[in-house]
């Protein structure tokens, strides 16, 4: 009979033992199943609030607005007409040479073809001028005296009124560091374009969100005023165009004239940006760094 009650016991013990696994299992399940849910949840809310800050905050004139306040930290109010940066180097003012060069003015074509309408001298020239040389005086900067500018140096500062942009700095360097940690509005130069003066291609490029946000509403004869620690730069636009993002050929390119290019991320309201815009100004005014020999 005790050997009868003892089974029975074991019975009863094992059967609660497994009722408790059982519902070990159905409360580990539970939590699945409703944990899943959860985590979807919260991953989806994620993904549609970087999606609608992409889409319409981002595009909005407020954002706009915070990019670019002059409220930070690398640039303090001099005066009511300008904005003064906190440049990490003195502004200096680099030597300026004279030479006297010749300029030639166009003059009229000078025709000597048969006329049988001339009853004269039919091989007579007609009326001609000779071109008129002229001099004027040239200021320039000797190249081998330009200051070095280390990585990461703020240089200058860059202006375009037609799209509101007022002393926004410019860095030696265009790492994602320069761009997107040293000033709400960083321009950064590209590495191995020229400083302005220079010649050739001087290439800068900043976030759609920042410093560029307003690039795409620009258009051919606005202004570009480049201001360096060693004298003002001025250019004008004189092309406008859309590429794809890993079409680099505009960074190669050659121009006739000193030429700043300027691009950033495009379109500005999309999430996704495929492509790029770059703005091309010719150089107007501002003196030329001339190598030793010749320009």
């Amino acid at each position: 009979m005790k050997e009868t009650n003892n089974t029975t016991d074991d019975t009863v013990n094992s059967a609660e033992l497994q009722l408790k696994r059982t519902d070990r299992v159905s409360l580990a399940k539970r939590i699945v199943l409703l944990g899943i849910p959860f985590v979807l949840f919260v991953v989806g809310v994620a993904v549609l609030s970087v999606y609608f800050f992409k889409t319409y905050f981002e595009s909005s004139p407020y954002f706009s607005l915070m990019v670019n306040s002059s409220l930070s930290r690398n640039i303090t109010s001099n005066n009511s007409d300008d904005l003064e940066l906190n440049i990490t180097r003195e502004q200096i003012a680099p030597p300026v040479y004279t030479a006297i060069v010749p300029v030639t003015r166009p003059s009229s074509e000078t025709t000597s073809q048969f006329d049988p309408s001339v009853t004269a001298d039919p091989y007579e020239s007609k009326a001609t001028t000779e071109p008129e040389e002229e001099y004027e005086v040239y200021q320039y900067h000797d190249y081998s005296e330009f200051p070095p500018i280390p990585w990461g140096d703020c240089w200058g500062k860059m202006t375009i009124p037609s799209i509101g942009l007022t002393a926004a700095p410019m860095y030696n360097g265009d790492d994602t560091k320069i761009l997107s940690y040293t000033h709400s509005k960083a321009i950064g130069k590209r590495y191995g374009s020229q400083f302005p003066g220079q010649g050739g291609r001087t290439i800068l490029c900043s976030h759609v969100t920042r410093a560029f946000y307003g690039l795409q509403d620009m258009e051919k004869g606005d202004r570009i005023i480049l201001n360096t620690f060693y004298g003002k730069y001025v250019y004008e636009v004189t092309e406008i165009r859309i590429f794809s993002a890993d079409d680099a050929s505009i960074l190669h390119e050659k121009f006739s004239e000193e030429t700043l290019i300027c691009y950033t991320c495009y379109p500005r309201g999309s999430s996704v940006r495929t492509k790029r815009i770059a703005v091309i100004a010719t150089k107007v005014s501002g003196i030329d760094w001339v190598r030793s020999g010749g320009n």
